[in-house]
């Protein structure tokens, strides 16, 4: 079993809470009927273990973000930022945050290429197939039907598009 451990500003940190699978159980766990022989859950789960996904990132990604003719995709990475601030240098030599006006990712993301190797794109591919009829543009739609807007639906979610929507986290954690 390998413990996580590394440094975290200066300070050793062991994690004995967590455990890293083993590559076995890594084989086992994408083995199970419940993954392996749906397409869908398939492709959710290995891009999330290649490119060290959270749970809601691979939730977010448009169809369009996935290239098979290039071999490239584009991952939204979800961390926590100070939006509408950068860290500068002040007289003193001391970082500090300040107001930044030119700010273009203040939406809470970042945006990152990765390019896809054959294995993912085998994988990514039949999945993909099937989502060509479909006029919904997310990569891992949600099963509802689409319903029309009404006045109550004043909130708009980062997943939301028009009246589809794209998987929640907490159908990929159950």
């Amino acid at each position: 079993m390998l413990v996580p451990s590394g440094r975290f500003r200066g300070t050793e940190v062991i994690d004995a809470t967590r455990k890293h699978l083993e590559p076995e159980e890594l084989r086992r766990v994408f083995a199970a009927p419940a993954i392996a022989a749906r397409p869908f859950w398939n492709a959710y789960f290995r891009l999330q273990y290649y490119y060290g996904c959270r749970i809601s990132e691979p939730a977010i990604l448009f169809r369009e973000d996935v290239s098979l003719e290039s071999n490239q995709l584009i991952v939204r990475r979800l961390k926590k930022r100070q939006w509408g601030s950068k860290s500068v240098v002040d007289e003193h030599g001391k970082k500090v945050r300040v107001k930044d006006e030119d700010n273009k990712l203040g939406d809470g993301y970042t945006e990152h290429v990765y390019s896809l190797p054959p294995a993912l794109r085998d994988v990514l591919a039949p999945h993909m197939r099937k989502l060509e009829a479909s006029l919904n543009p997310w990569l891992f739609p949600s099963p509802k039907k689409p319903r029309k807007e009404t006045a109550a639906d004043r909130m708009v979610l980062i997943r939301r598009t028009g009246s589809f929507s794209a998987i929640s986290r907490h159908a990929a954690e159950k």
